[in-house]
């Protein structure tokens, strides 16, 4: 979906030679869900929630959202900044 996202952006932006903010926003959305979900299995998976330690889960669940939410943000930061410099 994401690919299909970034080529049609990248037709657009080559057929018009501006970037399309709609376009733009949806490619970093999609880019950045994936890249959070991908980091919250990886912490997940570190600290053994679901084989070795099913319910502690409970105990980290504040600290998981908080990592998630600065992850995004920096994220979303990051990726505006790539795009930004990707027009000049």
């Amino acid at each position: 979906m994401q690919s299909i996202f970034f080529l049609i952006d990248y037709y657009v932006t080559d057929a018009h030679g501006a970037i399309i903010f709609s376009f733009l926003f949806i490619n970093i959305l999609f880019n950045v869900a994936r890249n959070t979900f991908g980091r919250v299995l990886t912490v997940l998976v570190s600290l053994g929630t679901g084989i070795i330690a099913p319910s502690e889960i409970e105990s980290h669940r504040v600290k998981l959202w908080l990592l998630s939410i600065a992850y995004f943000i920096s994220n979303v930061a990051y990726l505006i900044a790539v795009y930004i410099n990707r027009t000049q």
